[in-house]
């Protein structure tokens, strides 16, 4: 499927502002990462604090949707076999993006990576628009039947119930 070079999107454009959909370049996608075409992406109260200024402030204007899953429509040439995710694919984004591996990403716990690059839709691109790029480890494969809109507001909701998890299981340190 051939991918035109422009996108509609929904754009944040000034905080406590209407999004604006406009025309805006595809994502390019970087040796490591995928081109997802979005399916859907939910609505995220999260979403509705940052249109606020009530939560993060992305940079201007912003593509937000921290609740995308979509379709696998190009791969980067350097995607990591371990990380391979086919053409046709339905995914959904694991949100935290870190730039390099470390002691938490090794264990798991992207939110807390030392070198966090972005949350996606939240500080980086996301899913309020046609397509979205990603690293190819951040991506998670939709089970076969699985209804994509139910899968992409899982991406928030694991995410969030797992550091609730694991922040009620573990015991703290006493010094």
């Amino acid at each position: 499927m051939a991918v035109s070079a422009t996108m509609r999107a929904a754009l944040l454009t000034g905080i406590g502002g209407p999004l604006e959909i406009r025309e805006v370049p595809v994502p390019a996608v970087g040796p490591d990462e995928v081109l997802v075409r979005t399916l859907s992406s939910g609505v995220c109260r999260t979403d509705l604090h940052i249109q606020d200024g009530l939560a993060y402030v992305p940079g201007l204007p912003h593509i937000m949707g921290h609740e995308p899953a979509g379709v696998v429509v190009e791969r980067g040439r350097e995607v990591p076999e371990a990380f391979a995710v086919e053409i046709g694919e339905v995914v959904v984004p694991h949100l935290f993006v870190a730039e390099r591996e470390c002691r938490f990403t090794r264990a798991g716990a992207d939110a807390q990576a030392l070198h966090l690059r972005g949350i996606i839709g939240v500080t980086l691109p996301g899913g309020f628009a046609e397509y979205f790029a990603v690293p190819a480890r951040n991506l998670l494969k939709v089970p076969e039947g699985l209804d994509p809109r139910i899968a992409g507001l899982s991406s928030c909701a694991v995410v969030t119930a797992l550091h609730a998890y694991r922040r009620g299981t573990v015991t703290p340190v006493r010094t």
